[in-house]
């Protein structure tokens, strides 16, 4: 079992009493789920998935057309193999701030799709609208066709799957990998190599470098050594490698920020001082994408998402881009942190409750919902789509398509990669999606990733470190009087 030092868990919220509603408790038990559910053939099912995959301009590329290949060839193993008729049909939400809002409202209006993309805090908070379908019972189906088998437990990342099993304390299933990524460093090896310098593997080395690369002749008007591309992350990241906390569950899964400490305060005064000498910056005090200054040559290190590697490698290729692990508190690769990013799948409950009696507390039991034999269909339609997206050539596929993660691991045991990172790759384009794919099967197997503890309203918390930095950098007010404001946004 890989390790997961800030585990990720959520509030669970219970329903209010509203007007003569019954309220019912804030209980995910995943052995009230009927693992008896199978799929009637004589029903016709149609799934849908909402997400945030967006179009290329060439529609043979990028996620949804991968997407739409997958669907196709789902839709006709279901009825060659099995004589269920299955549609799909998927949609883009918007972004992710969009889709959160859209699937929020839709769950108060019961017409909510079958899955959806979701971070853990979109999750969070859509358990409190009683819809979010706990997986254990599919996973774990009597039918061998839908459950998974003791090969498939066994070879999704263990990571990946541990970020949808801390929604509670009974460990519930209520998402599941798909789309996910981390960071890494682009660097332009093409001046690495000409002035023979050596990549950092801590923070005290990237600032000793930062300072060494500033003296170089022939530096580009604006240069700067160093960027991180996401504010939020790097007060994240650097937090978890310095052990400091940032967001924290009690025992009863109420969530808080907890990140003004005066080691937190003296982290953030080091990244100041690190911004003022010219040795770092970030997007938010660029005003873009870092990515777009790494590629024009006035950034010789940014650190990035996987899943946007393509985006940092140049058009006209005026250098080579190299991919390496980001920096670390420590060289100790059992004490390396480095966050898990992406969205997950989940998938949404139908049915309706039974009427209960009310307690002598005033409170009324947790009851199961009745779905019908067609609503049935619908979720164990929906496991079946997830499962099959989630094959081994097909995450591959994904992987080397956009430059997310495979989510398992005989992903790396396919033909697929295998060819893929034996190709001597002309378009630099796909030979840094190999190499981060190389990478990324290393930093698998050095189980760095971790997770932040997350709620529903955890991505303020996020928000202000974010803004908490970029007022620090621009020297806005004083290191303390900053954290008391982010504090203060965060609830």
């Amino acid at each position: 079992m890989k390790k997961y030092l800030l585990a990720l868990t959520v509030l669970i919220l219970g329903l209010t009493l509203v007007a003569c509603k019954p309220r019912y408790e804030p209980i995910i038990n995943k052995d009230d789920f009927d693992k008896s559910w199978t799929f009637d053939n004589t029903i016709e099912t149609t799934v849908t998935f909402a997400h945030t995959m967006g179009k290329t301009t060439d529609p043979a590329l990028g996620q949804q057309a991968l997407l739409d290949k997958q669907k196709d060839a789902f839709i006709k193993e279901m009825q060659t193999e099995f004589g269920w008729k299955v549609n799909v049909i998927h949609s883009q939400y918007g972004g992710f701030t969009e889709l959160h809002d859209k699937l929020s409202k839709e769950l108060a209006q019961g017409i909510e799709p079958s899955m959806a993309y979701a971070y853990p805090d979109h999750v969070a908070a859509y358990i409190a609208s009683d819809k979010v379908l706990p997986l254990d019972n599919l996973i774990d189906n009597n039918d061998k066709r839908i459950a998974f088998s003791k090969e498939d437990k066994n070879d999704y990342v263990d990571s990946f799957m541990e970020e949808g099993r801390k929604y509670d304390h009974a460990g519930t299933t209520l998402s599941v990998p798909f789309s996910k990524s981390t960071e890494v460093l682009f660097y332009n090896k093409t001046f690495f190599d000409k002035h023979n310098l050596t990549l950092p593997q801590t923070w005290d080395e990237l600032n000793t470098l930062s300072e060494q690369m500033k003296k170089l002749p022939g530096l580009p008007a604006g240069f700067r050594p160093f960027a991180y591309d996401s504010d939020d992350n790097l007060f994240i990241v650097r937090s978890a490698q310095k052990g400091l906390p940032y967001t924290n569950l009690d025992e009863k899964l109420n969530g808080e920020a907890v990140f003004d400490t005066s080691q937190s305060q003296a982290m953030v005064k080091d990244l100041q001082d690190m911004y003022k000498k010219g040795n770092i910056t970030t997007k938010g005090m660029i005003g873009g994408y870092t990515s777009d200054m790494f590629v024009k040559g006035a950034l010789a290190m940014t650190v990035g998402s996987t899943g946007g590697t393509t985006h940092n490698v140049p058009s006209d290729g005026s250098f080579e881009v190299g991919i390496a692990p980001m920096p670390q508190e420590t060289k100790d690769v059992k004490k390396h942190q480095t966050i898990l990013q992406g969205p997950s799948i989940v998938l949404f409950r139908k049915g309706i409750r039974p009427a209960t009696e009310q307690n002598e507390d005033g409170s009324f039991d947790w009851v199961q919902p009745k779905p019908t034999q067609a609503q049935i269909n619908e979720m164990v339609a929906s496991w079946m789509f997830y499962k099959y997206i989630t094959r081994a050539e097909n995450t591959i596929d994904q992987a080397i398509g956009t430059g997310y993660l495979p989510v398992r691991n005989s992903a790396f045991d396919t033909q697929k990669y295998k060819d893929y990172i034996a190709t001597e790759h002309t378009k630099k384009a796909d030979k840094a999606k190999a190499d981060v794919l190389q990478l990324a099967k290393q930093l698998m197997n050095d189980d760095v990733f971790f997770v932040s503890p997350a709620y529903p309203t955890s991505a303020k918390a996020r928000i202000a470190v974010g803004n908490l930095l970029m007022e620090a950098f621009a020297e806005k007010g004083t290191i303390d009087r900053l954290f008391k404001k982010a504090i203060a946004a965060s609830s």
